[in-house]
């Protein structure tokens, strides 16, 4: 089902980033972002592939929208240095 898929998408990407193919993460959570969109966690992860390429405009836009989607999400707020809101 869709969170098989999805798990599975997060395992590879995680063996690309320990064999630090950022390029190739980075297209693998391109097109799971196409597939699953809206998906927060995916968005994240992308987003830090994007700042391993130093593309921070990407990452940052991808940073928002994590937290368009996920106000409490943690990690993009402090990505992004923007404190959390109380």
């Amino acid at each position: 089902g869709e969170g098989e898929a999805r798990a599975k998408v997060l395992a590879e990407v995680q063996l690309l980033r320990e064999a630090r193919q950022w390029e190739t993460a980075r297209e693998v959570l391109t097109q799971a972002n196409l597939r699953f969109a809206d998906d927060p966690d995916l968005l994240y992860e992308q987003s830090m592939m994007e700042e391993k390429l130093s593309h921070v405009d990407e990452m940052e836009c991808l940073l928002r929208r994590v937290i368009a989607l996920r106000p409490d999400h943690h990690h993009a707020h402090n990505a992004l240095g923007v404190p959390l809101a109380d």
